[in-house]
């Protein structure tokens, strides 16, 4: 909870609010910075899954990595694609409605994406692909205040385009992915030694007061 901390002050202190833009970077709307596209549901689906092309789901993004898409649980076969949306590795997906709203992953996989993804692809070389995604989840309340009504909220193409997204010099973006990376790393390493003495203790626990009790 302290590195969690220690990265959203990260984030604060070298840009600022990305929504206020109170440090004056240059702003661009998102969609002069990328192709922006909704993905396709191949319906029903059950007819489509079992072949070998990634079928990437929202399911997918929530298995604790804060920055990719690395593997998908479905694939679906080629029929499935003509009615889809096919994203290529390196390209950002964005949840775009519902309870998942508001949060974005980057491809490590060449991959389908259904209707609850916006896809943001051929980026600009203006702006980092990994600060882009830590700037869009900082304001994940936001676009959940400003997503229209309904039965679900929902951002589409046109709404997306036309954030403003904050610009700063490329080096500076770099630096912060740099840190963001290392802060990452210390939080992995952490997890791994707390799982591992939780392994231990389950072992010792088992020797101490399993066993047959006859």
């Amino acid at each position: 909870s302290e590195l969690d901390a220690c990265v959203k002050s990260l984030f604060n202190e070298m840009f600022g609010n990305p929504q206020a833009n109170d440090k004056g970077w240059t702003v661009k709307k998102l969609g002069d910075l990328c192709e922006i596209s909704r993905g396709g549901s191949p319906r029903p689906i059950q007819n489509y899954l079992g072949g070998t092309i990634p079928w990437i789901k929202i399911g997918d993004a929530t298995d604790g990595d804060d920055f990719y898409i690395t593997h998908t649980a479905e694939h679906i076969i080629p029929e499935g694609v003509k009615r889809s949306r096919f994203v290529k590795e390196g390209s950002l997906v964005f949840a775009n409605c519902g309870v998942s709203l508001g949060f974005c992953r980057i491809l490590k996989i060449d991959g389908c994406i259904h209707d609850g993804w916006l896809a943001f692809q051929n980026i600009d070389p203006s702006i980092d692909k990994v600060f882009l995604l830590a700037t869009i989840n900082e304001l994940t309340e936001h676009f959940r205040d400003i997503a229209p009504g309904g039965t679900q909220p929902n951002l589409n193409t046109k709404i997306m385009s036309e954030y403003e997204q904050i610009v700063p010099p490329i080096d500076l973006q770099r630096s912060y992915v740099a840190k963001r990376m290392a802060i990452d790393k210390l939080r992995f390493n952490y997890q791994r030694q707390i799982e591992l003495l939780q392994e231990l203790m389950n072992k010792k626990m088992e020797e101490y007061f399993g066993g047959d009790e006859s």
